[in-house]
Parts: structure tokens; sequence; C-alpha cells
């Protein structure tokens, strides 16, 4: 008895020292300010560390609405247009728990990568087979595993519809608030000035709820190549959310999520373009796609946002740590966007040179099988 109640007053200290360390006010605020004086109250509304488990919820909302949409209306427009469950020709395996655990292993962990020769080797030593076995099976279940072009034309069209509703919603909000115009308005009067309106708080929380329903849903979408890049990605933008609420950073915090769904609205146009088969149509939105892509990522984010994270605010708030933070991720995702960029200009130029469009992002199937059909 005297052990366990031992045990449980370390814990709880061990807890609330914690606490007391990640909630140091030296760390989430600047100057002088403690908590008390950036406390909401319904006369001074300020963001509330409390309202961030609302998101995770909402996204498990939204999941369950991307179902239903899905089932019942994007993939019944997708039949409409030609589209059909197909997963190809090759049928299903039969099972073998030591391929199936290679499988599983060398692939599905790796985000659905190609086999390298080598391990095919190994895992053809291991099962006492053939290689040229091993790879007759492992390329009937990846087959068997790879989504139709109707899942993929529905998963994109989802996403266009999301990307679409909180780009709209989030240019009707910011439109009319004065750091959309003006910058510095992102930092004077912070923190105390930086009231909390409805509309503002309405457009985190569904925000953050699309990208935790990203998040949560991204092991079972279509696996691609960049499939880790987007895994830090969508980690990073939901750390970038939660620290600008925390921080009380949303005036800077809702111009990124503005400025991020800019070019995916148009990026999944050109996908269900391209699912559907309409060639012309795909070229014409990837273009469109690749202009306001290098505007938005690599034009307006980092001569406007992150030039004046990195000086306009140094000089007006100063220094505190939660800063270097906030920095630092918007850092992480200028350099996924440069990434990003490179494979979007390779697939442009070869676009400009064979007249074709492919998705930088497919994975090695949706390689294979454009190949087979060309």
């Amino acid at each position: 008895i005297y052990y366990n109640k031992l045990m449980q007053l370390i814990i709880v200290e061990s807890m609330e020292a914690l606490c007391k360390w990640f909630w140091n006010e030296r760390i989430w605020l600047p100057g002088n300010y403690t908590w008390n004086d950036v406390r909401p109250s319904e006369t001074v509304p300020l963001t509330h560390f409390k309202h961030l488990i609302y998101p995770p919820f909402i996204g498990l909302i939204i999941i369950v609405i991307r179902f239903f949409t899905e089932r019942f209306f994007l993939e019944k427009w997708g039949i409409s247009l030609g589209l059909r469950h197909s997963r190809g020709s090759a049928a299903q395996p039969l099972p073998n728990p030591k391929l199936d655990g290679g499988y599983e292993r060398l692939v599905l962990a790796n985000g659905n990568k190609k086999l390298a020769f080598r391990d095919i080797e190994k895992l053809a030593r291991e099962c006492g087979m053939e290689v040229r076995q091993v790879q007759r099976w492992m390329r009937r279940k990846s087959n068997h595993h790879r989504p139709s072009r109707l899942n993929k034309f529905a998963e994109s069209g989802w996403k266009f519809i999301c990307y679409g509703l909180l780009f709209t919603g989030g240019l009707l909000v910011l439109v009319h608030k004065s750091w959309f115009w003006n910058m510095q308005e992102c930092w004077n009067g912070y923190p105390l000035k930086h009231t909390l309106d409805s509309d503002i708080w309405w457009y985190y929380m569904m925000s953050a709820g699309f990208y935790w329903s990203l998040f949560l849903t991204q092991f079972y979408d279509t696996k691609r190549k960049d499939f880790w890049q987007m895994f830090i990605h969508h980690l990073t933008t939901i750390g970038l959310l939660y620290f600008s609420w925390v921080g009380n950073f949303t005036r800077i915090g809702s111009l990124v999520i503005l400025l991020h769904d800019t070019a995916d609205v148009v990026l999944e146009m050109g996908k269900m373009a391209k699912y559907a088969h309409k060639d012309r149509l795909c070229d014409f939105f990837f273009g469109v796609f690749t202009i306001l892509w290098i505007i938005t990522r690599l034009g307006i984010y980092p001569w406007y946002i992150l030039s004046s994270t990195f000086f306009e605010a140094t000089t007006i708030i100063g220094f505190f740590p939660v800063y270097y933070i906030f920095n630092g991720m918007l850092t992480v995702l200028f350099v996924l966007h440069i990434f990003w960029t490179y494979f979007i200009v390779k697939v442009a130029l070869s676009a400009v040179s064979k007249g074709q469009y492919e998705d930088a992002r497919s994975s090695s199937s949706d390689e294979y099988d454009d190949k087979k059909n060309h």
C-alpha cells in the first residue's frame, strides 16, 4: 500500500513538473506577459489551448462524411464517366505467410516503394523459392491491392471539395481582415489586442480537423512516392496550427492556411481529369497548378510570409522560444516546397516534351499501369 501511494505521488509530481516546464510563460509568451494577462474572457476573446481537443473529433466526423460522399456521389460520378472498380487482370495470389510478411515489411512499410532486386533474392532464399516466382507473386499482390482509377478519382474528388470549401471560406473570412492587406498587422498589438473572432475560430478548427483526417487516412489512401514527405507535411501542418493557436499567432497562421490551399484546389481538379482520361483538360489544370504553385509557394510564401515572421516580427514583438519553434516549422514547410517543386518542374518539362502528363506523386504501380496502357 505504501509503495503504491509512493508511486502515485511520484507520478503526480512528475506530471505537475512536466506541465509546469512545458507551459512555462517564458517559453510561450513575450516580454513580461503572464498567462493571467492573456486569459480569455467574455469581453476579451483570445485563443485557449483547451479548444485544441476539438480538431481530432472534427477529423473523425470528416472521415465519416468522406466515406458517404465517395460512396454515394463521387464513385457514381466516376462510373458515369466510364471508370470501373477493376484492379487489373492479375488475380489474388495464394496465401503464403512468409511472402505476406515480406510484402508488409518491405513494400507497405516503405510507402509502396518498388522492391530492390537484392531484397527479392533474400526473400526467395528465406522462402525456398526461385526469384522469378517471388517476383510474380509480388506483382500479383501489388496489382490486387492497387486502388482502381475510380478509387483514385473519388479520393481526389473529396480532396477537391474540401480544399475548395476551405479556400473559399478562408478567402471570405480573411478578405475583410486588416492583416490580409497589411502584414505588419499580424504583429501590431500582440498579444492582447489579437482578439479571436468567431469566423477565425471556425476556420482554424475546420482546417485543423481536415488535416487530422488526412493524417489519419494517409495509411489507407493511395500510396505514393512521397509518402513520408507527406507524413512530415501533415505533422508539421498540424503542429503549426496548434503552436500558432496556443501562441495566439492566428493572424499569420490563417494566411499560411489560405496560401497553401490555393494551388491544391487546381491540383485535385487535374488529378480527377487524369483519372477520367480527360488528357487535354488535365494538361490545362496542371499548367495552371504549376503557375499557382510557383507564385504561392516559392513567391508569396518566402517573400511575404517568411520575411514577415523572420524580420517584421522581431522588430515589433521581439524574440522568445516559441517564436523560434514557429519559424522552424515554417522553414520545414518551405524546404518541402522546394522538394516538391523539383518534381513538379520535372513533370512539366516531361509533359512539354512528350505531350502527356503524369502525376509526380504516383505510386510505382501507377507508373506500371500507365506504361502498359500507352
